[in-house]
């Protein structure tokens, strides 16, 4: 099991998201929460989404889990301005590790 690891990093998880499906977002951040490796915090930008589903489901997940971080985007700027600084990484606190609802991506030096 993870606990028995020597080294147990915090890994940040950072999603930016715009009027992501339901079902898409419940499952992204879903499969976080999944993991077996529990040194871990997401941090979800919200490109000011305008999909009502948006802000409820991302209220309901980071009420439910201290882990998780929602930045909240004031004015649309597309992935390029909500995946950059400041945004999710002024959330951030751990290794960063990007990622986008049903697009696997990685950052180095993360590598997730």
């Amino acid at each position: 099991k993870s606990e028995s690891f020597a080294h147990r990093p915090l890994v940040s998880v950072i999603i930016p998201v715009h009027d992501t499906p339901e079902d898409m977002l419940r499952a992204a951040i879903g499969s976080v929460r999944a993991q077996l490796y529990d040194r871990w915090e997401l941090c979800i930008a919200d490109d000011a989404s305008r999909a009502p589903h948006m802000r409820a489901i991302l209220e309901e997940f980071a009420a439910a889990d201290p882990r998780i971080r929602i930045a909240w985007h004031p004015v649309n700027g597309h992935i390029a301005q909500a995946s950059i600084p400041p945004l999710p990484w002024r959330q951030a606190t751990g290794w960063p590790c990007w990622s986008s609802p049903g697009i696997s991506t990685s950052s180095s030096p993360s590598r997730c």
